[in-house]
């Protein structure tokens, strides 16, 4: 049975159950860590897991000697004494508990209901672009679990800014000194290296979130690359005597394709996460199915 946890901001796991306990044991999970097993309904504190932080025994204590036994005796009827014992006179009307008191600002909310869902306005909600941009580079090739929307996003999204900034930046370098222009194209040609396999890696996890295999994330480009070996196809049919008519219709078939394919998949990556647990892993956004 496997184990999730969630340290800061940063979901680890799975972990066995038996070193998942161990590490437990070992004092190196906090009681305010979210974890999460199957089974579980929610994501729940470490501290209220039962049998999961196992307080340390207590030391074996030794029976009263006889001097001590008296000791007690004596001094609990010197108390019965001096402090006799009052009748309790019951209330007539029923009393009702306190309200739960909270400091200035701060509204009170029951025992119970998604632990998660409260940890994650602290954890997820505040979390900046930059944060989510962290987040999925801390992921860098992680094809495994699932992304929610803001992850995906937040990530093209600062994507755009720091490619626009970093092709002004190289235009004005260039402007500045021309014979630089080779070594400006190649480092942005690793910059967009650098970038392509966490883009992948999540648009795969995002893919993962709504419940589709990751392989519906490359779809597209497999659709790109398609005229490619259409038009060898055709070229060996018709030969060199390819014209307009003989492309027409693959052109337009093609092009249907391509934006049926491109729609499809926006869809999916603009759709809210699939509630609680698929196959891919837990609901990153904590939402319990019940």
């Amino acid at each position: 049975m496997p184990w999730y946890y969630y340290r800061g901001d940063i979901r680890k796991g799975p972990i066995d159950d038996a070193a998942f306990r161990q590490m437990a044991a070992a004092g190196e999970l906090e009681p305010t860590d979210l974890v999460w097993s199957p089974g579980m309904k929610e994501w729940a504190k470490a501290a209220t897991v039962f049998g999961l932080l196992v307080p340390p025994p207590l030391p074996p204590q030794r029976p009263p000697t006889p001097a001590e036994l008296f000791l007690q005796d004596h001094s609990a009827r010197a108390i019965q004494a001096t402090n006799p014992v009052t009748e309790v006179i019951r209330p007539s009307q029923p009393q009702t508990l306190p309200s739960a008191q909270t400091e200035p600002g701060v509204t009170a909310r029951p025992i119970g209901g998604s632990t998660f869902a409260e940890s994650s306005l602290s954890a997820t909600a505040k979390k900046s672009a930059i944060g989510w941009y962290a987040e999925v580079l801390n992921k860098y090739a992680d094809f495994k679990g699932r992304a929610r929307r803001r992850e995906f996003w937040w990530f093209q999204f600062v994507n755009l800014l720091i490619g626009f900034g970093v092709q002004l930046f190289f235009a004005i370098l260039v402007q500045v000194y021309e014979p630089i222009s080779g070594l400006v194209g190649l480092a942005f040609g690793l910059c967009i290296i650098f970038i392509i396999l966490p883009s992948w890696a999540v648009t795969v996890r995002r893919m993962h979130d709504v419940g589709k295999p990751g392989w519906y994330a490359i779809v597209p480009l497999a659709v790109i690359l398609l005229p490619l070996p259409l038009y060898l196809l055709l070229h060996r049919v018709f030969g060199k005597d390819i014209g307009l008519s003989q492309i027409l219709i693959p052109v337009l078939l093609w092009t249907i394709l391509f934006w049926a394919v491109v729609g499809y998949d926006l869809v999916l990556l603009v759709r809210n996460s699939q509630p609680g647990e698929n196959r891919y892993g837990p609901n990153p956004k904590g939402i319990n199915p019940a």
